[in-house]
């Protein structure tokens, strides 16, 4: 796994480095040379020498601490023209560092780095083809967040220039997980276009944090029971989900209609939204009926989860738990404010 080499992040090359210490190891050497030569050639105090070879290295210009003689006039020709090479070569290559971007790759790197620690409750998508794209678009259009994990350079540099943080590498691999914060994911969607790799991917999702829920894409009718086997919770088939589609708008075209508008976020009518109550939902022991969601104008429960199972078309006096998930259906202002009040603490 490789979080740092993508085409718009490239690493500083190891010899760029080394060549940064070798340049600053021979200044370094040649202070040591050049005070070593004046106190033993002119008999100078350490203070003076180092004094002298400082001003010498640096081509100041200051004037000369104490006279020199024909032999260190002629060591101090042969120190300025080493530390004028050793210099120059110390600054091409900051130059290069600099001017290549590296720095700013470095600074870039840090931050995605501190992205990705942040993460709580994000989904992770593996896989940035047209499927996976598209899911990270959904869910960057809702406001949640997203990490996205792809093997392939391109996709990895589309995916960051689409706002979602990325880590390049295998999305298999356990340190890439890791890397992409799977242990506070709240889903991980696995939508490569290769069954098998989805197959060890939902594996090493299951064996990394079992805790946390894959759903998985499936392009064979075979490979469904392949995932689910690998402990995928849910498996979409895109090719068997387009044909139902287009089958209802042919057998059912009003069911059809309205349901695409309902599941569309952009829809200005009406819309379907889910409510998860906490234990300090002001709806939480109370009964659908006396919570008010009935009384809010065009708004109604279509269904209510509990324990893994759905309640359509719940009694008014159906009395709602800690943990329920509210399946309700009416106009997007409506039903926005009951999203609000469900969630509100109790006081």
């Amino acid at each position: 796994m490789q979080l740092s080499q993508l085409p718009s992040d490239p690493s500083a090359p190891p010899f760029l480095a080394r060549r940064v210490v070798w340049g600053l190891l021979t200044l370094l050497a040649l202070t040591g040379a050049g005070v070593a030569g004046f106190a033993l050639i002119e008999g100078a105090s350490l203070l003076d020498a180092l004094f002298m070879t400082v001003i010498t290295l640096s081509t100041v210009g200051y004037s000369e601490t104490f006279a020199l003689s024909p032999g260190g006039r002629v060591f101090a020709i042969v120190l300025i023209v080493g530390g004028v090479l050793a210099l120059g070569f110390t600054a091409a290559v900051l130059v290069e560092y600099l001017v290549g971007g590296h720095l700013a790759a470095r600074v870039e790197r840090r931050r995605r780095e501190r992205a990705l620690a942040a993460l709580r409750g994000h989904f992770i998508v593996c896989g940035f083809g047209r499927v996976g794209e598209g899911i990270a678009s959904d869910l960057h259009e809702a406001g949640r967040q997203a990490a996205v994990i792809d093997k392939r350079l391109t996709s990895c540099q589309r995916a960051e220039q689409a706002g979602a943080v990325v880590v390049h590498g295998n999305a298999h691999e356990a340190a890439t997980l890791r890397t992409a914060g799977v242990d506070n994911a709240a889903a991980v969607l696995v939508a490569t276009g290769n069954d098998a790799e989805n197959v060890y991917t939902v594996l090493s999702v299951r064996a990394a944090a079992p805790h946390v829920p894959v759903i998985a894409r499936a392009s064979t009718p075979e490979s469904v029971e392949r995932l689910t086997a690998a402990g995928a919770a849910r498996v979409f088939s895109p090719y068997a989900a387009g044909a139902q589609h287009m089958a209802a708008y042919v057998l059912q075209p009003h069911v059809a209609a309205a349901l695409s508008e309902l599941l569309d976020p952009k829809s200005p009518g009406m819309t379907i939204e889910e409510v998860a109550l906490g234990p300090r939902s002001p709806f939480v022991g109370r009964s659908i009926a006396d919570a008010g969601v009935r009384r809010e104008q065009g708004v109604d429960v279509i269904a209510v989860g509990r324990g893994g199972s759905h309640t359509f078309l719940p009694s008014r006096s159906e009395t709602l738990r800690s943990g329920d998930v509210l399946v309700i259906v009416g106009p997007l202002a409506s039903v926005q404010r009951i999203v609000t009040a469900a969630a509100q603490p109790s006081r």
